[in-house]
């Protein structure tokens, strides 16, 4: 006998995936666009203090290579386990659909005689979406630590560079303001580009690493005089000026895409950057390069804190899912009608839409992590 599968409210039993979902676009897109900028770091070329002589050249050298480290671990422990994570999301995606076609195969008949067995498998998926949980709090933590750390380095730093700003003088000022400025444009103009994408990652496939900028900076001596002003310090001719390239993001497409206008206005931010950079080179080289790395690192450690904060509740999502699927395993252990167990199978199916949903959108996460990082 085959029985009808009769529609109910999904309000009763819902088997789906909670708001995984929207967690795991939200914080797999931020998280890509982090891969770009921790390889920006990577190929951010190194300051060298031991070929300088100024307090700012030493703490921009150790902000650099802080920075540089919190960049490798991001890509070899962060990352490489958010990929993880979500792969479990297929996994279970992957057990639910099983066991839904398990179930429609064997047909009504025996559902009531085997409701045991039917129910231990749900506790199995229950016993599966807890441990992800588990797995998803500690890469939480984990993000959580490094989201720390990033903002006490970068407070240091930052206390640093205001204290040196604070003694230039207006016209070098305004240089440093229009650097600032155009470096939040040009976050911006990034998150446009990756916005008009229209499955997620594929605008991070629209940029890419750069160089600027080329900038001579000069292995400097003492201040000028005790009481200079303008923070400018004296060249010390016994030594040779550097090269310094700075390098940051850019369109590596042609502005035909759906942001093309972002893509144009990022293009024409990075020229001006690049002029302003220079400009200010003339003036205090060494401020140019650190104010170049403050702001190429202040990308990194921003995204680290959106997508630290994009993780928050995937965690309670998959308590969620194993609350949903203990409590169908209760109904199908203690159902008295063939028509009770149905109706668990049928919140499974309209269940399975999300999850073979939730699969295809991992799939398209972890092809675009392969392409970024291969």
């Amino acid at each position: 006998m085959n029985t009808q599968i009769t529609h109910f409210n999904k309000g009763e039993l819902y088997l789906g995936c909670s708001d995984l979902l929207t967690d795991y676009l939200s914080s797999s897109e931020r998280a890509l666009l982090n891969q770009k900028y921790a390889n920006l770091l990577q190929y951010q070329e190194e300051l060298y203090s031991d070929h300088l002589s100024s307090d700012l050249a030493v703490k921009s050298a150790a902000f650099q290579e802080q920075l540089k480290m919190q960049a490798h671990v991001y890509t070899n422990a962060n990352m490489s386990e958010l990929i993880s994570d979500l792969t479990l999301g297929s996994s279970f995606s992957a057990l639910a659909s099983a066991l839904r076609s398990i179930l429609r195969e064997q047909g009504t008949d025996g559902f009531l005689p085997n409701a045991s067995m039917i129910a231990q498998e749900f506790n199995t998926l229950k016993g599966e979406a807890e441990s992800n949980a588990i797995q998803s709090k500690l890469l939480f933590q984990k993000f959580g630590v490094m989201n720390t750390e990033l903002s006490d380095i970068d407070a240091r730093y930052t206390e640093v560079i205001n204290d040196i700003e604070q003694a230039l003088n207006q016209e070098i000022k305004q240089k440093v303001e229009e650097i600032t400025q155009l470096n939040q444009e040009i976050s911006a103009n990034i998150q446009a580009i990756i916005d008009g994408g229209k499955e997620v990652g594929e605008g991070i496939g629209k940029i890419g690493v750069a160089i600027i900028a080329s900038i001579k900076v000069d292995h400097t001596g003492k201040p000028k005089g005790e009481s200079s002003e303008d923070g400018e310090l004296e060249s010390d001719h016994s030594k040779p000026s550097t090269q310094y390239i700075i390098s940051g993001i850019n369109s590596i497409m042609d502005g035909t895409t759906e942001a093309s206008e972002a893509v144009r206005q990022l293009a024409r931010n990075n020229e001006r950057l690049a002029e302003l950079y220079q400009d200010l080179a003339e003036e205090n080289s060494l401020l140019s390069a650190a104010k170049s790395i403050q702001a190429q690192n202040d990308l990194f450690i921003d995204q680290v804190a959106l997508t630290y904060g994009a993780w928050t509740n995937v965690e309670t999502h998959w308590n969620n899912v194993a609350d949903q699927f203990a409590a169908a395993a209760t109904i199908v252990a203690s159902a008295s009608t063939e028509q009770e167990i149905l109706n668990v199978i049928h919140a499974l199916e309209l269940g399975d839409i999300e999850w073979n949903a939730l699969d295809d959108q991992i799939d398209n996460i972890k092809a675009v992590y392969a392409g970024i990082t291969n």
